[in-house]
């Protein structure tokens, strides 16, 4: 892809941010330099959730049985659940924790059951090569995922959006401890990209299509500058960071959601594949509306045409549902020009 052409899919106000920081009066590092020990709280975090993760998908074994009352409880780091002490919990200010007990309930019932998952009934799913498992509900969700991926949006972007402060604002309301602290929830290194995270974050998440969309490095440049723009006390460049980030975060989360989205109509017909990449977009997609300004590029009634389409059923989910999702998300975000290679 020509370099011309790259730069034309990427929103303007990136063409604007870095515009401005060749103006600036001050020197910006290239990397984070700044104390990332803020870094260690969302890690924390990011192995909670994977213990929980890992957990969940223990049941993709027929036999398996969750209970839900663990799983609510790795939510609220209640009954020392993990292999670690920490004081941190997932469920720390979540509006939604109520949505999450119950699909923590709906994915406890699905392992209870001794038949292969089929229409109507829940069950372990394995997709058509053999090589894949799910722990599917009666009517194809695998919950898992959507509790997973709910967590990275309604939690971690979340709690970031918050700790930065509204774009909208007039004046800038968050501290340098913070801004580190909504750094650390995206999950970059410091040094990035000379080293890369590892462990379940959103930077992990959006590496695989940065090179066609530069979601990572636009964010980091953001968090970069804006978080010397505090240091400056330029309240402007801090707020145009804060849009910048938001912008380029939820388009990756949209990204993403299409990523999945593509996976499911590649896999139309194996109902494992298909209702576990439906199931991943839905739980990312809760992340669109997360940010706590509540500004954002889709509607609620956008998104709810997608949910629509796909219904409460996978089983019943067809190509024009799929298709409808992709057109209304690439839309919303500009990744027409990209949405077939994500």
């Amino acid at each position: 892809m020509k370099k011309s052409l790259l730069l034309l899919l990427l929103p303007a106000v990136l063409v604007l941010g870095s515009c401005r920081r060749d103006n600036l009066k001050y020197d910006v590092p290239t990397t984070y330099i700044y104390d990332a020990t803020e870094i260690a709280e969302q890690k924390a975090l990011s192995s909670m959730l994977g213990e929980m993760i890992d957990y969940a998908e223990s049941a993709a074994v027929p036999g398996v049985v969750l209970d839900a009352a663990i799983l609510k409880d790795m939510f609220r780091n209640q009954n020392s659940r993990f292999s670690f002490a920490s004081s941190l919990s997932l469920s720390a200010d979540e509006p939604n924790a109520a949505i999450f007990d119950v699909m923590m309930d709906s994915l406890a019932l699905a392992s209870t059951s001794t038949t292969a998952a089929a229409p109507g009934v829940a069950g372990v799913a394995t997709s058509a090569d053999g090589l894949k498992k799910y722990l599917l509900s009666a009517n194809g969700w695998d919950y898992t995922e959507r509790i997973e991926k709910g967590i990275m949006g309604t939690v971690f972007y979340r709690q970031a959006s918050t700790l930065m402060g509204s774009r909208h604002d007039d004046d800038v309301k968050t501290t340098a401890s913070s801004w580190g602290r909504a750094f650390g929830k995206l999950g970059l290194s410091a040094d990035y990209p000379a080293s890369v995270e590892t462990f379940r974050s959103f930077g992990k998440s959006f590496k695989d299509f940065n090179p066609l969309i530069k979601t990572n490095d636009s964010l980091m440049e953001a968090f970069i500058l804006g978080r010397t723009a505090l240091e400056e006390e330029d309240d402007k460049t801090v707020l145009a960071q804060i849009e910048i980030i938001a912008d380029q975060w939820e388009t990756g989360i949209a990204a993403k959601a299409i990523h999945y989205l593509n996976k499911a109509k590649n896999n139309l017909g194996d109902d494992a594949l298909r209702n576990h990449y439906i199931s991943e977009c839905v739980g990312f997609l809760s992340g669109l509306q997360a940010n706590s300004d509540q500004v954002h590029k889709i509607s609620q009634d956008q998104l709810q045409t997608i949910l629509n389409g796909f219904g409460t059923n996978l089983y019943l989910v067809t190509l024009a549902d799929v298709e409808q999702a992709r057109t209304i998300l690439a839309d919303a975000y500009s990744l027409n020009g990209v949405k077939d290679q994500l």
